[in-house]
C-alpha cells in the first residue's frame, strides 16, 4: 500500500504492476473497498497493465476533512488529483457504483485526463438525471438514499452491509472473506461518516438540479458500460436507455448478474474489460 497528498487528503492506494505498464486506475464504491477488484486487477497485471486501487476518502487508510458532507466533486478530483500526483500518461478509469459515478462525471468534464472510462453498474450522467425523476427508482430501488439522510444512520453500516448485498444482487453469495473485510471497514467511524457524506450531498443536488451540473454531457473519449441484468439497485432499464446516447457498442448487459456484477460474473466482466482497455487503437487516439 502506498499514499499520496493530494490536496487537503491524504489518498492511499494498491499499486500493482510493471511501472510502465499502461496505467488503469480502478475505483470502488459502497459499500465495498479496493479488494472488490482483486480478479479483476490481477487479470489486468497478467496482461501488462499498471493497476491503482485507490480508497475513496475517508475511507480506511485515506484521510478526510473534518466536514461531513464531501461534494462528488471532490471524490473525482481526488481521483483526477491522485492520477496527476502519480504522474499516470493518459490512464483508463475503472469504476464501480459510485467510482462508475466519479468515472462519468470525470470523463465528461472539459479535457478529461482519462483515456477511456469503463462503468459498472451505473449509467451515464443523462440517464441518471432521467431516473431521479422516475418515481419507483426515487422510492422503492434508491430508498435507501433517503434513509442515508437520518442523523446516526452511519453507525448501523456494518450491521446492514449484508442486507445490501443481498437485496442489490439477488440470489449470490459473495466471496468467502468479502463481507468480512467490508464490515470491517464500515465500523471505523471516520469511514462510515465519509461513506454516507456523498448521499447527504447528492440526494439535495438532485432535488435542487444542481446534479448532475450538466445533464447532457456525454463523454468524448471512449466509454464502455455495463450493468447486471438482476440489478435491483439501479434497474437494467437503464442499460436500454443509455443506448441512446453513447456509442454503439459501449453498453452491456450481464446476465446472471446484479449489482456486484465484477464479482458475481468475472468470468464475463473481466474480459470484456480486458478487451476494451486492451484495444490498442483506442489508446492510440488518445495519445
Amino acid at each position: 500500500m502506498r499514499s499520496l497528498p493530494v490536496g487537503e487528503v491524504e489518498i492511499a492506494f494498491l499499486d500493482e504492476g510493471p511501472r510502465d505498464g499502461r496505467p488503469v486506475v480502478a475505483v470502488h464504491g459502497f459499500p465495498d473497498g479496493p479488494w472488490t477488484f482483486d480478479h479483476l486487477a490481477a487479470a489486468l497485471v497478467d496482461a501488462g497493465f499498471r493497476v491503482i486501487r485507490p480508497w475513496l476518502r475517508g475511507h480506511g487508510p485515506s484521510t478526510a476533512p473534518p466536514r461531513r458532507v464531501a461534494p462528488l466533486p471532490d471524490l473525482v478530483d481526488d481521483v483526477e488529483g491522485l492520477a496527476t500526483a502519480l504522474d499516470l500518461d493518459r490512464p483508463a478509469l475503472v469504476g464501480h457504483d459510485w467510482g462508475a459515478v466519479i468515472g462519468w462525471v470525470s470523463a465528461s468534464r472539459p479535457d478529461p485526463p482519462w483515456s477511456a472510462v469503463a462503468a459498472l453498474a451505473i449509467p451515464p450522467l443523462p440517464v441518471q438525471a432521467r431516473a431521479a425523476l422516475d418515481p419507483v427508482q426515487a422510492l422503492h430501488r434508491s430508498g435507501y438514499m433517503w434513509w442515508m439522510q437520518v442523523p446516526g444512520v452511519e453507525r448501523l453500516l456494518p450491521r446492514i452491509a449484508d442486507r445490501l448485498y443481498a437485496r442489490w444482487s439477488p440470489g449470490w453469495d459473495p466471496p468467502e472473506g468479502h463481507m468480512a473485510r467490508v464490515r470491517d471497514l464500515l465500523a471505523h467511524p471516520a469511514t462510515a461518516r465519509a461513506a454516507v457524506a456523498p448521499y447527504r450531498w447528492i440526494l439535495p443536488a438532485v432535488l435542487t438540479g444542481r446534479y448532475p451540473a450538466d445533464r447532457r454531457a456525454v463523454p468524448a473519449i471512449p466509454v464502455r458500460y455495463l450493468h447486471g441484468a438482476d440489478d435491483t439497485c439501479f434497474p437494467a432499464s437503464a442499460a436500454e436507455r443509455a443506448r441512446r446516447v453513447l456509442p454503439t457498442g459501449s453498453v452491456e448487459v450481464v446476465h446472471g448478474a446484479g449489482h456486484f456484477l465484477h464479482l458475481e460474473r468475472p468470468e464475463v466482466v473481466t474480459p470484456i474489460l480486458l478487451d476494451f482497455l486492451g484495444d490498442s487503437r483506442r489508446w492510440t487516439a488518445q495519445s
